[in-house]
C-alpha cells in the first residue's frame, strides 16, 4: 500500500504492525527472547537467525562510533523491516536526510543503560541516531520533523522520557517498557 503525496509521488506507508505496550505485548509481537538466553547470559545464535533481517537505507549513514565508515543497511527484527524502510524513505522524501548524520545501532543484546531489564535493542526494535549530540540525560538536538516521522510510524521517542532516562538519540517500537 502507498499513500499519494501532494507532489504526485508515492511514499510507502508503514506496515499495519501495532506498537506493543509493555513486556507482555513485546513478547507476543516479537517473540520471547528470554527463551534464547543461555546459562552463561549470552544470546543463542538462533535468535538473530530466526528473528532478524536487514533494513536497506535509501542514503548511507555514518557510524557514530567510527566516523570513517558508513552503512547502507542494518539489522532489526524481521517484523519491523518494512516499517523501518518506510520511515527512512519518508525521511529522504521529505528532504530530512541531512538531519540524520550518524547511526548508533539497532539490534544489540544488552541490558538498558539505566536499568536491569533487557533493552528494546535486544529485540531489534530500537534505533539510536545522532548519538554524538543526543546524549542520554540531555535534551539533545534531534530534529522535530524526524521525531514526527518516527512517532507517526508508531515509535516512542526517548527524548520524551523524564530525568536521567531521557534519551534523545533513541527511538523504540514499543511503549511502556
Amino acid at each position: 500500500m502507498t499513500e499519494t503525496t501532494s507532489a504526485g509521488g508515492s511514499v510507502p506507508e508503514t506496515t499495519s504492525l501495532l506498537t506493543p505496550k509493555g513486556i507482555n505485548q513485546i513478547i507476543e509481537t516479537f517473540g520471547d527472547i528470554h527463551d534464547y538466553i543461555q546459562l552463561d547470559g549470552t544470546l543463542d545464535v538462533q535468535w538473530p537467525i530466526k528473528f532478524l533481517d536487514y533494513v536497506a537505507l535509501p542514503v548511507p549513514l555514518m557510524l557514530s562510533f567510527d566516523h570513517s565508515k558508513t552503512i547502507t543497511h542494518f539489522r532489526c527484527h524481521k517484523l519491523l523491516v518494512d516499517t523501518m524502510e518506510a520511515v527512512f524513505t519518508q525521511i529522504k522524501n521529505k528532504g530530512l536526510e541531512p538531519e540524520l548524520f550518524s547511526f548508533g545501532g539497532c539490534f544489540s543484546f544488552r541490558p538498558q543503560r539505566t536499568g536491569a531489564k533487557l533493552s528494546a535493542h535486544s529485540w531489534g526494535i530500537a534505533i539510536d541516531l545522532n548519538s554524538e549530540s543526543n546524549s542520554q540525560g540531555t535534551s539533545g538536538d534531534m530534529n522535530a520533523d524526524v521525531i514526527a516521522v518516527f512517532q507517526q510510524a508508531g515509535f516512542e521517542w526517548g527524548g520524551d522520557w523524564p530525568g536521567r532516562s531521557k534519551d534523545p538519540m533513541h527511538f523504540q517500537f514499543c511503549t511502556g517498557y
